[in-house]
C-alpha cells in the first residue's frame, strides 16, 4: 500500500519541510498552496490518505476544507488532521465543526512542529491508513 499524504498550507517552506520528512517515511506526498487545491486532489484519489491542512489559508481554509471533505462523492476517504500557527481558539472550532460533519480531526498540530513529532504523527497515520485499507 502507498501511503498518501496530501498537505495544504499557504507556507511554502513549511510544505518542504513536510515533504521532506514524510517522503523519508516512504510517503507519496501531494502539496496544495490552498483548500481549493487539496479539494481537487482528493477528487482524483482512489485510495486512503492523510490530509494535513492550515486552519489560516486564502482562498479556502482549513475550516472550510473539513466543511467540504464530506461532500465529496466518489473520492477516497480521508485522514484530517488540522496545522495552525495560530490562536489555539481556532483550532478548537474547527475540531468542532470537523466533527459536526462527522469527520474525525485527530489531534491539532501547532508550529513550529518538532521533527520528532511530525514522524510520531506519520507513523500513526500510517497505521490508521494501513488498518482502514484492510477492513
Amino acid at each position: 500500500m502507498t501511503l498518501k499524504l496530501i498537505i495544504a498550507d499557504d507556507n511554502i517552506e513549511f510544505l518542504d519541510y513536510v515533504r521532506t520528512v514524510a517522503e523519508a517515511k516512504g510517503w507519496s506526498v501531494t502539496l496544495c498552496a490552498d483548500g481549493n487545491e487539496l479539494l481537487a486532489s482528493l477528487e482524483d484519489m482512489s485510495d486512503p490518505a492523510l490530509v494535513l491542512v492550515d486552519i489560516n489559508m486564502p482562498n479556502l481554509d482549513g475550516v472550510e476544507v473539513a466543511w467540504k471533505l464530506s461532500d465529496l462523492n466518489g473520492a477516497a476517504p480521508a485522514r484530517l488532521r488540522f496545522i495552525t500557527g495560530g490562536d489555539p481558539t481556532n483550532a478548537i472550532a474547527a475540531r468542532m465543526i470537523a466533527k459536526a460533519r462527522e469527520q474525525d480531526p485527530g489531534t491539532t498540530l501547532f508550529k513550529p512542529i518538532a521533527i520528532d513529532k511530525l514522524r510520531e504523527v506519520l507513523a500513526f497515520e500510517a497505521e490508521k491508513l494501513e488498518a482502514q485499507q484492510l477492513s
